[in-house]
């Protein structure tokens, strides 16, 4: 009998409306509709990698909550711990991007499902998973926030524990309490992985050795993602640099924090976290990263278009 153990991705879903004709939203006109969601988007690109994951979150029964299931679906990704609300609205984000890729982001949460996923509502058990990933927008308030911390502090020490925070700072109404609410992960989670955006957020600087001594996680993985500047790993006092991996023009960078990690974790989940797993994590992380990057609103590969653009 062969015992699957799942990835977790746990947080929100929900539908990024990206701008066809301009790179402002003041100016956009016409969108197109791609779901979304940072830890969605992370179960579906270890899902296209092969990956056996299953998605933690709240829907709303409206057409765009029916809609994400059955995507989430067609993609290969358990949806067997979805919940569902007949009196929420589903999450939306608009989104364009200018020149350079970058993206600008204006959400609307007001009474949405994927903030009330009650503790309640769930019940796991820790061997049936080999790693659980979390953060995101999901994070910032509401009862979600309030079951995936309990979920962490659960599965602490008996499953191996990724967040990335993905900080949004339009929604998050206290610094102070969010950055409280989130002070045990940032301490005790195994792997973190910020972007430069958010670790200046957290600490004032985007320095990875100043933020490992704060947090105390010298014996713990830190991974600091810069974008074109590559990405940095820090674990047990030892420090490896990797560039970022180029496969044409830039186009649209929403989605490759969520790329990154996701590749990080799928060859952490086959190969463990020793030193040299790591770094090949690492790169495998930076060529799925490179790879969304050259297309429009966070396009996950599969391993077969991964190996036809990336000769290792």
């Amino acid at each position: 009998m062969i015992i699957v153990r799942w990835i977790l991705s746990a947080g929100e879903a929900l539908f990024d409306f990206v701008s066809k004709d301009a790179d402002n939203l003041k100016s956009s006109r016409t969108f197109d509709r791609i779901p979304g969601g940072s830890p969605m988007n992370v179960a579906l690109a270890l899902s296209r990698l092969g990956d056996s994951v299953r998605f933690l979150g709240k829907l709303s029964s409206d057409p765009f909550g029916t809609a994400l299931k059955e995507f989430m679906y067609s993609e290969g990704i358990d949806t067997s711990l979805l919940r569902f609300s007949h009196d929420h609205k589903t999450s939306l984000a608009f989104v364009a991007s200018d020149k350079n890729g970058v993206p600008d982001y204006m959400f609307y949460r007001e009474n949405t499902a994927d903030m009330n996923l009650k503790l309640d509502e769930v019940s796991l058990d820790p061997g049936n998973f080999s790693i659980y990933h979390f953060g995101s927008i999901a994070l910032a308030s509401g009862e979600t926030s309030k079951t995936l911390l309990k979920i962490f502090d659960d599965f602490l020490g008996r499953v191996l524990i990724s967040f990335d925070p993905n900080i949004r700072t339009s929604i998050i109404k206290s610094k102070k309490e969010y950055l409280e609410r989130i002070d045990s992960v940032l301490r005790y989670s195994d792997i973190v992985k910020l972007s430069r955006d958010d670790m200046e957020y957290i600490i004032g600087s985007s320095d990875v050795e100043k933020f490992v001594e704060i947090y105390e996680r010298k014996d713990k993985i830190t991974i600091l993602t810069k974008g074109a500047d590559g990405s940095i790993l820090y674990k047990d006092g030892k420090i490896h640099h990797q560039d970022a991996l180029n496969f044409g023009k830039i186009v649209d960078t929403a989605g490759c924090g969520d790329a990154f990690i996701a590749g990080f974790l799928h060859i952490v989940n086959q190969d463990g976290t020793n030193w040299k797993s790591l770094k090949k994590a690492l790169r495998f992380a930076s060529a799925i990263a490179g790879i969304v990057a050259t297309k429009a609103g966070a396009d996950m590969p599969t391993l077969i278009e991964l190996k036809k653009k990336w000769k290792e």
